[in-house]
């Protein structure tokens, strides 16, 4: 899935139903598709926009590109049961499918893990590529909370013990393979007397 696109329709259509061209509005409004709710500023930003979106067509107000992408989603969400629309009037709306994933999605990439302290030092290096920068910068954040402290951007350590939540976490997001955990029970600094003759 399109995940970033996914979860901000998702959450859009958790609190409203919609028709396509009012959906897409609310998401190329800046900081409309946050939450699934309006600052009035960004509320008369939306409507300023869906005016203009009835004065010009489509493809004058908003990229081809992107428009294609937020189709492409919407078509995928009905496609896998999540969203449908209303025949009458062609609103989208959450299904109870929708909604279940919506938590899910809430509960992995929102939860707050409580790490217990360890007397090992524990090394969490990964490599996430970068059509997946939002899982990456979810997993950051976790460390980050649960107490890691970065070496590099994809190096970080820390001595706690990782949660077990944290780990089915990384299975359920299909992260296992991009992420390497290593446990250092003895520090200290190797000194090599390395002969360039031998070599």
């Amino acid at each position: 899935m399109r995940e970033p696109l996914t979860i901000k329709i998702l959450q859009i259509l958790n609190k409203t139903e919609l028709i396509t061209a009012d959906l897409i509005d609310r998401i190329l409004t800046p900081g409309g598709g946050s939450k699934g709710g309006f600052t009035s500023d960004q509320w008369r930003e939306f409507r300023k926009r869906s005016y203009q979106r009835r004065c010009r067509t489509a493809s004058q107000s908003v990229a081809i590109k992107e428009l294609g992408k937020i189709y492409s989603t919407i078509y995928h969400l009905k496609k896998s049961g999540l969203v449908k629309s209303d025949t009458k009037n062609s609103t989208l709306r959450l299904t109870k499918k929708g909604v279940g994933r919506l938590k899910n999605i809430k509960n992995t990439l929102f939860r707050k893990y409580g790490a217990k302290p360890s007397t090992n030092l524990a090394i969490v290096i990964f490599d996430i590529s970068e059509k997946e920068k939002h899982k990456r910068a979810w997993l950051r954040d976790v460390l980050k909370n649960i107490g890691f402290i970065m070496l590099q951007k994809s190096v970080w350590i820390g001595k706690k013990e990782l949660p077990e939540d944290f780990i089915q976490d990384l299975g359920e997001l299909k992260l296992l393979d991009c992420v390497k955990i290593f446990s250092v029970h003895q520090m200290g600094n190797i000194e090599l007397n390395i002969n360039l003759d031998n070599f």
